[in-house]
């Protein structure tokens, strides 16, 4: 019987170690095929079964999980992070193209060895080329150490977000604060903000992609209501979405935040609102997590 094992990308990560210190300088490089994904090299014995066939419904669930690119310990050379772009499996050989993401300041060598436990890395893989996957919620883990990964590209045009944001310019530094802090309770890229997309963004059409955005790849629009929100020509946009949402009997998708007592054509007096005056942004962030959670 085969085991199940969860395939959201925030449960595992990838770590792939090797002796070489110019593995992780280009795009590709190749393991020993009795090196990847084995009990004996640090994966657990339920993963070794569910991965170690590296069928490509595997390798498409690999290359969702970020990646730690580490060296052995004699190397004495930090580690890096991104992710597995492509795995072809050949004679003998396993054949990875990566991508990695440049990080200021991600963890070191020094201090993978010092944190090693909390990633479930035992002691001798670092001395041992080799790929193992982790059943650990890397992201959090770093968050906790102070390090924001980021999540793997997405494609604007497909991606489904857990929540959008629509908010008039003059709001932009109190959203902003919210923001951030509802990229540090989700997953990357769950959360639509505009300046996290700007070069995605930076397009003809852009009035046909928002719509298509907040009408049917967000679970949850948060709509920040007030004088500024109605003489705003993109919320106005953003807000023909909204209406069709209501129309629609979908009341659940939307969250008002009321940022002074302006009105909003189409919102009535006895609609539900959380009072941004009386929360600062990160009790608002909460309250828009919970709203998400609620929806899944």
């Amino acid at each position: 019987m085969e085991i199940l094992i969860p395939s959201a990308a925030n449960a595992m990560y990838n770590l792939l170690v090797d002796s070489d210190t110019n593995s992780w300088d280009g795009d590709s490089h190749k393991f020993a095929r009795d090196r990847c994904l084995r009990v004996r090299d640090g994966t657990d014995s339920d993963l070794a079964v569910y991965y170690g066939s590296l069928s490509s419904a595997r390798i498409d669930d690999l290359c969702r999980y970020p990646c730690i690119f580490a060296y052995e310990t004699i190397c004495n050379k930090d580690p890096k992070f991104g992710f597995l772009r492509d795995v072809d499996v050949l004679q003998g050989e396993v054949r990875i193209e990566y991508d990695i993401l440049p990080l200021e300041n991600f963890i070191t060598a020094s201090k993978l060895t010092e944190i090693h436990h909390l990633l479930d890395i035992k002691r001798f893989e670092m001395n041992r080329t080799h790929w193992a996957v982790k059943k650990v919620d890397l992201n959090r883990k770093l968050r906790a150490i102070g390090i924001r990964a980021p999540g793997r590209p997405i494609n604007i045009d497909t991606h489904q977000f857990e929540v959008a944001l629509s908010f008039p310019g003059k709001s932009r530094d109190y959203v902003k604060d919210i923001a951030k802090n509802l990229n540090d309770m989700l997953e990357p890229d769950s959360c639509f903000y505009d300046e996290h997309y700007r070069a995605q963004l930076a397009r003809p059409e852009l009035d046909v992609l928002l719509q298509n955005i907040y009408r049917s790849r967000s679970k949850l629009i948060v709509v920040f209501l007030g004088h500024d929100y109605q003489s705003s020509k993109w919320c106005g946009l953003e807000f023909r979405s909204v209406r069709d949402i209501l129309m629609a009997h979908d009341r659940n998708r939307i969250m008002y935040v009321r940022m002074d007592d302006g009105e909003v054509e189409g919102v009535m007096p006895i609609d539900g609102y959380i009072d941004a005056r009386q929360h600062t942004p990160e009790v608002v962030a909460q309250f828009i997590h919970q709203r998400v959670l609620s929806l899944s």
